[in-house]
């Protein structure tokens, strides 16, 4: 498995407990981390509201996580710069 910067580890310890926690009450969660996505920065070309496309779609993850959580009821979104 890939080495992970500590100050992810917080992030990833909150979503697992977050997904334990809503398991328990029969709540489905998929766990999205940079140890199993790849997401590109943004390169601000804009096309995602000219087109609704991103080129980089073919180089990272995000449009998998996109088409997702676009069915999902409910997003969370955990950044790891907030628990250092």
């Amino acid at each position: 498995m890939q080495e992970v910067a500590p100050r992810f580890q917080k992030s990833i310890c909150l979503g697992e407990k977050l997904k334990t926690m809503l398991r328990e009450k029969n709540i489905e969660m998929e766990l999205y981390t940079a140890r199993n996505n790849v997401v590109e920065e943004c390169r601000g070309c804009g096309k995602c509201f000219d087109e609704g496309l991103c080129p980089q779609d073919q180089e990272d993850s995000m449009e998998y996580i996109r088409k997702k959580n676009s069915r999902s009821r409910f997003n969370c979104f955990t950044v790891a710069s907030l628990f250092e």
